[in-house]
C-alpha cells in the first residue's frame, strides 16, 4: 500500500519544541463563504497536556502560506471542549460609530489560587 501524493501547503519545519494542532475553526460568514482568518488548538512540545489557542492567517493561503501565532498569549481550551464552541463571533463585524469592530470572544479554562485569587499560568 503506498501513501497518496500530498502537497504540503502552508506547513512548518520540524522543530522538537514546535506546535502540534488537534482541532481547527474557521468561521463562515452567513453566505457560506469563510473569513480569512481561523484559529487552531493544540499543544507545546514539553509543556504540559492543555490544548492552547491560537490564531491563523488564512489571507495568503491559496499561495501555500498559513501563518500561526499567539496573539492572544498563552490561552488554553476548557477540558472537552471544541474549538468552534469555544469562539464566540457575536460581537464580530460592522460597528456605526467605530467603522469596524474587530472583537471576539473566547471562553478559555484559567486557573486560580483560591487563597490568593492569584491567576495561575
Amino acid at each position: 500500500m503506498s501513501l497518496p501524493s500530498c502537497k504540503d501547503i502552508g506547513g512548518e519545519e520540524p522543530n522538537s519544541n514546535g506546535f502540534c494542532p488537534v482541532d481547527y475553526f474557521v468561521p463562515a460568514l452567513k453566505s457560506g463563504e469563510y473569513y480569512p482568518f481561523g484559529f487552531v488548538a493544540g499543544c507545546v512540545w514539553g509543556d504540559d497536556s492543555s490544548w492552547k489557542i491560537q490564531y491563523l492567517d488564512l489571507t495568503e493561503a491559496e499561495k501555500g502560506a498559513i501563518k500561526r501565532d499567539a496573539r492572544f498569549g498563552y490561552i488554553m481550551l476548557s477540558d472537552n471542549q471544541r474549538l468552534k464552541d469555544a469562539v464566540n463571533m457575536y460581537d464580530y463585524g460592522w460597528d456605526e460609530e467605530d467603522e469596524s469592530k474587530n472583537y471576539i470572544r473566547i471562553n478559555v479554562m484559567q486557573t486560580f489560587d483560591l487563597t490568593t485569587g492569584k491567576k495561575i499560568e
